[in-house]
């Protein structure tokens, strides 16, 4: 922030140039990417919260799964875990009806009854106040029933799955089964039964097997889904006319029925032969009414029923329909049209004739093939309602009579799928000359679906396509479940999957610019489309556990794996915003090695509990995931993305640190950006063993903060894991104490082996004799060298800070003078004392060229300012303290030019030596006055300290004392 800045003039902090803008620029974008968490994908932020016991429930069950599996059955195997999603579906569903059902129901009949409504166009029967009240109840309890119809939702989709499992990945025991039927069955002859013969049909064609089980599938679910046929019934009883009551409902054609008896008597009435027909005006006198109460008096005079007649016939075929569409049992049908006196239509419908589990009628020597050619032309004459041609329309395996009824999704699936299966049954009658003779199936026509809809293995996939194009289902066509179910039908799944991943993609990387750290910017992503499962957190687990069913099954990703697995990822991010970061190495471990990793590296940073990070590594191991590769995935991807990368190698006057100050130069508080990065390390003190891994992590990340100047981040690494509690942690050794060497070094193998002292965790580090330890602790030495390193020169940095502090509180408060010298003499201590590892061989001992320069731009960066601050700050404490200070500056000066040091070189390297030489002739000046001044002069100069040294040389008023 602006108002956080301040000026180079006012601060020891890193030079500001004019890519300052740029530089925060930057740094903003960089604290996108850490969010990137919460808004990738951000609507599945706000349902995270709602999530329930379903996502543990789905992961224990894969899990224990994928412990127990067994190759030799894995389709029956997958049937089984799929079974089990099932089973939770329904057991869930279960509660919820005890709780919400009542409600539903009310709110499916005032569905039902609005949409009759609309259709009848008469009779308000006073719905409207009591569709208002439905309403307002709806709204006050629409979460709970929004629940329930999920959960159906759900099961009804698990259900369906292992339908098309069952078919395209037989169990063992599926094929046994399959083949008795048909040993049981025998050959067929011409005194096979038509039942015998269906079945038949149905063993030896798997796609109508297929087409039937789904077309049964879609009666169940209309069943569970909509109002039942006994409250239609109710609803229709309720409304059966102009205040007809119950009693009459069976008494048919009423109104029209005394309409035409009282015209008997009042006139004489023509024969039936007659061709004219007598004229007998409705109630309202605005059409005629028919003359006979034949079913197909309205279509064969060409005139109508009176009004109350014409709503009783139209919810008769809306019952009829309603039924059917469900798969009611045939003598259930049978048995609600004999007690309304209404048998003729059983009889028509071929219920009369047929068993309860038959999908259509097989009745007479042609396993009914005239029957349904009658209804097929009976539904193209048309009739008295769009729900008569239904009827018939989907008795005779006809389409386009069924729509004109079709409401849903469902609804049409049902009708394609229906005809598409009678018509495979009448192609195959037609094998049979004796069953279907040829002559009788070119007299009267029958739709050819299966001709219709063209390639059989490509039916599905075409007409579910249809469907998501189709304007008055559009909406329901692209709801999450819909998709999924449609994916299943249509035996496109693997493009349905490509569809998600790359609508994950997109919506995650908007403008088509890569943003998401989670989610690769595909180049086919121009044709990707918004989808509703990305947003649908159940959806979204639904389709990942079918995902991972069929890469159990085989199924092969290819060239679209990394579309495919953004579900899977995306999967996993939801997890880890619900919380359920435990459950993450579950789903990483179905990704392939390089996704796993990129994916928990992104999303380990929101795990910060010392435990759970315990436990994350852990699970990582039992998932067969490497945890070190996770974690060093980890911090350089907040290196290379969350901090800003500055490009100061070769150019160190792109950071630099203004040598001279007057208040502290470190920030108080880290970046968000920066407390990630510190965090990513922090993870590597959990790891068992991995000395050398853990010192090359904790290496990097420090260098690379001290190149790009995020000195406070790096304060922060070595206070949260300083080199000695790392050691410890790792091998119950302070690996740098050179008292270890001898004696010590037995004591601590005696502490090992007693259990007093913890022991060595890798193999690398079990010596087995003596002198091998020795050998080790020196690699050990030499593999953390370079971090011990950087800490002495972070420890030197926070001195000359601490001291700053500490110089500008004694300066403020004169009246605390005396009181206060201790804490300076306390402060320039601790600043000689952390200075001092910096003057021999300091960061010189890289492990390859990379790190050698590394090292170099950080001593450039650094240790020229270090130098510069240092000089100040002993100039300053021997104005305050003692001119004994003043002695360390000249020593200073040897010290820079000693080769050992290299500390002229970067000098030099830097253009700071005249600065340098600068402050030694200022500080040599500062001297000679301070001892001018000096009234004790004659005592002090006597005084020596303990190597010898003396102020006398610097008295230019007194001799030498053998003069």
């Amino acid at each position: 922030r602006a108002d956080d800045k301040r000026k180079p003039s006012d601060s020891w902090e890193l030079v500001e140039d004019s890519g300052s803008n740029s530089d925060d620029q930057a740094d903003e974008d960089a604290m996108l990417v850490v969010q990137s968490l919460e808004q990738s994908l951000y609507p599945l932020r706000d349902v995270a919260d709602r999530v329930g016991n379903e996502v543990e429930t789905f992961a224990e069950k894969l899990d224990q799964w994928s412990s127990q599996m067994q190759e030799d059955d894995k389709p029956g195997a997958v049937l089984r875990l799929i079974a089990d999603y099932r089973n939770h579906a329904t057991g869930t569903l279960a509660v919820l009806r005890r709780r919400h059902e009542a409600q539903r129901r009310v709110q499916l009949k005032m569905e039902w009854r609005k949409r009759f409504h609309r259709y009848t166009r008469s009779h308000d029967c006073g719905l409207g106040c009591e569709d208002k009240i439905a309403t307002e109840q709806d709204r006050r309890e629409k979460t709970s029933v929004k629940d329930l119809q999920q959960w159906q939702a759900e099961a009804d989709t698990w259900e369906l799955f292992e339908i098309m499992l069952e078919f395209t990945h037989p169990s063992q025991d599926t094929i046994a089964e399959k083949a008795a039927i048909l040993a049981q069955l025998g050959e067929i002859d011409r005194y096979t039964s038509a039942i015998d013969l269906w079945d038949h049909f149905l063993l030896e064609d798997d796609l109508a097997t297929e087409r039937r089980k789904i077309v049964k599938w879609l009666e169940q679910t209309a069943e569970r889904n909509e109002i039942d046929v006994t409250t239609i019934v109710e609803q229709l009883e309720a409304h059966s006319g102009a205040g007809k009551a119950r009693a009459l409902w069976s008494q048919g054609w009423l109104e029209t029925r005394e309409r035409i008896k009282a015209e008997k008597r009042m006139r004489l009435w023509d024969s039936p032969v007659n061709s004219t027909l007598p004229r007998i005006n409705s109630s309202d006198n605005t059409e005629l009414l028919v003359s006979t109460l034949d079913p197909d008096a309205c279509k064969r005079e060409s005139r109508v029923l009176e009004k109350s007649d014409r709503w009783f016939e139209q919810a008769m075929w809306l019952a009829c329909w309603e039924m059917l569409r469900r798969g009611s049992p045939w003598s259930d049908i049978v048995e609600w049209c004999q007690d309304r006196n209404e048998s003729w239509r059983a009889v028509s419908l071929g219920a009369i004739h047929s068993g309860d589990q038959d999908v259509t009628c097989l009745e007479g020597p042609d396993c009914g093939a005239l029957w349904r050619r009658m209804c097929f032309a009976a539904a193209k004459s048309g009739g008295n309602s769009l729900y008569e041609g239904a009827v018939y329309g989907l008795l005779g395996g006809d389409i386009q009579s069924v729509e004109a009824a079709c409401r849903t999704w469902d609804d049409f699936i049902y009708t394609h799928y229906h005809a598409l299966l009678l018509s495979q049954f009448d192609t195959y009658l037609q094998s049979f000359p004796d069953r279907l003779p040829s002559a009788l199936a070119h007299r009267f026509g029958l739709l050819d679906a299966v001709q219709l809809h063209g390639d059989p293995s490509l039916a599905g996939r075409r007409l579910v396509q249809k469907l998501r194009g189709h304007a008055p289902i559009w909406n329901e066509a692209h709801e999450p479940m819909k998709l999924i179910q449609g994916a299943l039908i249509g035996k496109d799944f693997r493009n349905l999957l490509v569809e998600v991943g790359l609508a994950i993609s997109k919506k995650a990387n908007p403008d088509d610019v890569q943003v998401s750290a989670l989610y690769p910017l595909e180049a086919q992503e121009e044709k990707a489309e918004p989808c509703s499962i990305v947003t649908d957190p159940n959806a979204l687990r639904i389709l990942t556990h079918m995902l991972l069913a069929f890469q159990d099954l085989g199924m092969d990703l290819g060239r679209d794996r990394t579309v495919i697995e953004n579900i899977i990822v995306a999967y996993i991010e939801f997890l880890c915003l619900a919380g359920k970061t435990e459950m993450m190495p579950l789903y990483a471990s179905r990704l392939s090695k390089k996704r796993a990793k990129m994916a928990l590296g992104r999303l380990l940073p929101a795990i910060r509990s010392p435990s759970e990070q315990l436990q994350q590594i852990r699970l990582m191991k039992q998932s067969g995931i490497e945890p070190i590769e996770v974690l060093r995935e980890q911090y350089l991807f907040l290196m290379s993305h969350v901090i800003t990368n500055v490009d100061v190698v070769g150019n160190p006057a792109r950071i630099g640190i203004i040598h001279y100050s007057t208040s502290p130069f470190l920030p108080e508080d880290m970046e968000p950006a920066e407390e990630a990065v510190v965090q990513s390390v922090d993870w590597f003190l959990m790891l068992e063993g991995q000395w050398d891994v853990t010192f090359q992590a904790l290496g990097y990340v420090c260098k690379r903060l001290l190149v790009l100047g995020r000195i406070r981040a790096v304060a922060e690494v070595f206070k949260r894991m300083p080199f000695e509690k790392v050691s410890l942690s790792k091998t119950s050794l302070n690996i740098m104490d050179e008292n270890l060497e001898n004696g010590d070094a037995n004591e601590t193998r005696r502490k090992t082996r007693s259990g007093s002292a913890k022991p060595f965790t890798t193999k690398e580090l079990r010596p087995a004799s003596p002198t091998d330890e020795d050998f080790n602790r020196q690699l050990m030495r030499q593999s953390s060298r370079v971090y011990r390193e950087l800490e002495q020169l972070v420890k030197a940095i926070m001195a000359l800070n601490e001291w700053v502090k500490v110089e500008l509180e004694f300066r403020e408060d004169q009246d605390r003078i005396i009181e206060k010298k201790p804490h300076v003499k306390q402060a320039i201590e601790d600043c000689v004392a952390a200075m001092a590892p910096l003057y021999r061989d300091f960061l010189k001992n890289a492990r390859d060229e990379h790190e050698q320069s590394d090292l170099r731009t950080i001593r450039r960066l650094y240790l020229p300012e270090l130098v510069l601050r240092y000089v100040v700050a002993l100039n300053n404490a021997g104005h305050i303290l003692t001119r004994d200070y003043m002695l360390k500056i000249m020593d200073l000066a040897t010290i820079v030019a000693a080769p050992e040091s290299g500390l002229a070189d970067d000098l030099v390297a830097t253009d700071r030596m005249r600065e340098l030489v600068t402050s030694f002739a200022e500080s040599s000046q500062a001297l000679l006055k301070l001892n001018e001044g000096s009234g004790q002069r004659k005592e002090r100069r006597r005084m020596r300290g303990r190597e010898g040294k003396t102020l006398a040389i610097w008295d230019v008023g007194v001799r030498n004392e053998g003069d």
